[in-house]
Parts: C-alpha cells; structure tokens; sequence
C-alpha cells in the first residue's frame, strides 16, 4: 500500500498558555462591583435594613462571584483549547513519525554490474572516483581521420570498421551479446542464490538498431542457467529510478527486480558527438535481507524523492532523513543528467560539504541516455558497498530530479 503523506492530520496553531491580565481582570473586578452595588441600592427596599449580612452579600459577594466565574471559565476554556490543539499535533506528528518510519523502509542492492569499456581498468569504479575516466575526443570510428567527443565499446576480438546501417546492426548485435553475457556472469552469484519459487522481473531498456524479441530470448536463456525462479520480462523505452518507490509500496518478499539498461549508438555509420556514449548497466534488487551467498556487500537503496529542480535541497533533506543519515555524512554525489556547469549549482542549493566528492557520469562517462540514472546507481552501491558513508543518487528525469541514498546495511 502507497504510503500517502497526505493523509496526515493538519498541524493547529497551539494558543500560548492562558494568563490573566491584572488591569483587565482588575478592571472588570471594579466594574462588577460598581454595577452590582449600584443595583443593589437603587432595587433595595428602604424598609429592609442594610447592615446586615445579606445585603452586603447581594452588592459585594455576588458580584465577586460572577467575576471570579468567568475569570476561571475564561482561563478554563483557554486551558482546553491549548490542551486540544497540542494533542491535535501530538497525533499529527504521531502519524507523520509512522509515515517516514515506513518510508525508510529499504531495498536490498543484490548485485550490479556496468561495462562502457572492454579494458577492465578503465570499466573500473576506482577509475572514476580518481577521475582517470573522462568524456574526451577520441578518433571517430566512422571517420578515422576526425576525432569526436563520443564513447562506444569495442568487443574484445572483433574489430569493426567504417560501415553503413547493416555493419552497424551487426555491431549492435556483437556488442549487446557481449554485454549480456559479461553483465549476467558478473550477477551468478547473487543469481543463483535467490530463493527457487521465487519472481524474477527482468526490466529490459534498450535503446539499439535491434529488434527486442532476441534480446530478451538471449536473456532468457542464460538466466534459466541460473536459477529455477518464475522468470517475467517487461520491456521500457525509459525506465525511471522514481520506480523503486513502487517496488517498496508492494514489500512483495517473493519478487526481485534486474533492470537490464542497454545504450548503444551509430559508432561506425555516423560521426557521433556532444559527449554520448554507450554503456550497458544491471542491477539487481529485492525487498528481503541479502542471501549469504550473494557475495556481494549487502547495501540498502532508500526510498526515492522527487521534486523540481529549484527544490533539490529539500529532495536530498527528505531522502537523508529515510536512509538515517545527514547531509554531512555524504561521502559522494553521483550525478546523472546535468551539465557540468549544473554540478556546481547543485552544491551551492543543497549546502554540501565541501568534502563532499561530486561525479557527474556525464563528464566522466558521457551522456548514456535513458541508462544514465541507472549507471549513477550501480556505482553508488558498488562505492558504498566498500565506504562507511552514505552515497547519494541525483537523477534528472524530464523536468524533475530524483534523490535516493544508497547506504551499506547498519547494524
């Protein structure tokens, strides 16, 4: 069931504690016993006398007690109200208090897996953090003699030259078999660990010049290899991080999730340019705590924020606050779908430490599309899985960013 923050009861405005006012209580004290003894002695009869006890009773006493019923009724009704309006937030908070506890509710990172490059030290994680990988001109595989700013992966063991559409399918196809298999090899373990009646939805995003019926049928195969679990493929054209808050909607135990995100581009029939890159990505999630023989670190995903890009400090707030972090105690921010000159706005509006390391994977890798986000969180759990600290994920997705925190598994 979704968890609806919007049913949480408004906050009242809790009035100050009731005091009462000396001159106004004093004043209203002389009025109730001007008009009190002025109609006693303008209604008392001439032949009752006046020195007695009831007459000083009706133009003393009960003027007094009138004062002193409503003074202590007014204070009375200001004490309720207050006492009402704090138990009013008392429960509000209570149901807010219950909402974020739900909403820290995490996701198991199983396993990932990412190649945008056949050397195995540049495809390394270490590489980026150090800032040795960089979205820089290379010659263009499609020209030889023009360098382009473009990343593409070279299957190891088969070169590919200059070619129209049809050499291109051909790559396409080298290259997305290549992918598949080193990203499942890299996921056996975690793989075959999963429970045998357990649900596999395998989230295929592929953009290519193939056709998705025998990519999913190459898929398929190997992962039936793999384990005896219920296997379903869904294929999407994007694939949103914002998902994963579905995914924890449904705490569906049975069920795991390996989004499978596939960029590959017109490397050897086009002159590419403005930074694109290729890169295949998976990932592999789960609501249950982390099979022993995954051999994986166990790391948590939190749940996603999204908001506008004017609002990104408090989309990471709210997303510290379900991981159980600080802004603080962020080691890294990996960026996925802004500019390099945008990288730096987004310091400024969240107030980051200054220790804080900022990756964008666009200037690092280059701009993988619809992979991008996905990409960001496979290295985030992959860096996490190895630091103490938290890792924060900041994804555009259209005109919104999505923030969720990637953490190892607290004690």
């Amino acid at each position: 069931m979704p968890i609806d923050f919007e049913r949480i009861p408004p906050k009242a405005a809790v009035p100050l504690a009731p005091r009462a006012s000396l001159v106004l209580w004093g004043s209203l004290l002389v009025l109730a016993l001007c008009i009190g003894a002025t109609m006693v002695i303008s209604l008392w009869r001439e032949s009752h006398k006046t020195d007695t006890a009831w007459f000083w009773l009706c133009a003393v006493g009960y003027p007094v007690l009138i004062w002193a019923f409503s003074l202590f009724s007014t204070l009375a009704y200001s004490s309720a109200a207050r006492a009402s309006a704090l138990a009013n937030n008392r429960v509000s908070e209570d149901a807010e208090a219950a909402c974020h506890a739900a909403a820290s509710k995490p996701l198991t990172v199983y396993g990932y897996s990412w190649h945008y490059s056949s050397d195995k030290k540049e495809n390394s994680l270490q590489s980026i953090v150090d800032g040795k990988v960089r979205s820089e001109l290379r010659l263009s595989a499609a020209e030889r003699d023009r360098e382009v700013l473009a990343r593409w992966i070279d299957v190891p063991g088969e070169p590919f030259y200059p070619s129209n559409e049809l050499g291109e399918h051909t790559r396409h196809l080298a290259v997305c078999e290549w992918l598949i298999d080193q990203m499942l090899s890299d996921l056996e373990l975690p793989l075959s660990a999963l429970p045998g009646k357990s649900t596999l939805h395998v989230h295929l995003c592929l953009h290519s010049n193939l056709k998705t019926q025998p990519v999913i049928d190459r898929i398929c195969a190997l992962l039936k290899k793999l384990g005896k679990f219920d296997l379903r493929i869904s294929c999407e054209d994007v694939f949103a991080l914002f998902t994963t808050d579905a995914w924890l909607d449904q705490k569906d135990e049975n069920t795991f999730h390996l989004v499978i995100a596939i960029e590959l581009r017109n490397a050897i029939s086009n002159v590419l340019g403005g930074g694109v890159a290729e890169v295949g990505v998976a990932v592999l999630l789960g609501y249950v705590s982390k099979p022993e023989a995954g051999g994986q670190p166990a790391v948590h995903l939190h749940r996603p924020v999204k908001s506008g890009v004017d609002k990104i400090a408090d989309a990471i707030g709210l997303a510290s606050r379900w991981s159980g972090a600080s802004v603080q105690e962020l080691s890294t921010v990996w960026i996925a779908g802004l500019q390099e000159d945008d990288v730096g706005l987004v310091r400024r509006s969240a107030k980051l430490d200054e220790q804080t390391q900022l990756i964008s994977i666009e200037s690092s890798i280059g701009d993988c599309s619809a992979a991008s986000g996905w990409l960001a969180l496979a290295l985030a759990a992959a860096s996490a899985g190895a630091s103490p600290n938290p890792h924060l994920i900041l994804a555009r997705e259209d005109d919104e960013m999505t923030a969720l925190i990637c953490r190892k598994e607290r004690d």
